[in-house]
């Protein structure tokens, strides 16, 4: 598990830090993040993360089983 933030970062979306610290704080090089703006969509992009789009937070749940269906 990994928290971060805002701040923990210098910098805000659209820049990827926050996304980067995840990444290191998890050890990973991929990642999946689930986004309400451009600016977050772009900073996950950039981290190197699979962005979704979530407009509507009561539909999550359903986007994140959506998501990891497809997920290898």
């Amino acid at each position: 598990r990994a928290l971060v933030c805002g701040g923990d970062c210098a910098r805000h979306k659209p820049h990827p830090e926050h996304n980067l610290l995840v990444r290191e704080r998890l050890g990973v090089d991929w990642g999946l993040a689930f986004e309400d703006s451009d600016a977050g969509l772009a900073s996950a992009k950039a981290a190197g993360f699979t962005a979704v789009r979530v407009g509507d937070p009561n539909y999550l749940p359903g986007i994140v089983a959506a998501s990891l269906g497809n997920v290898t």
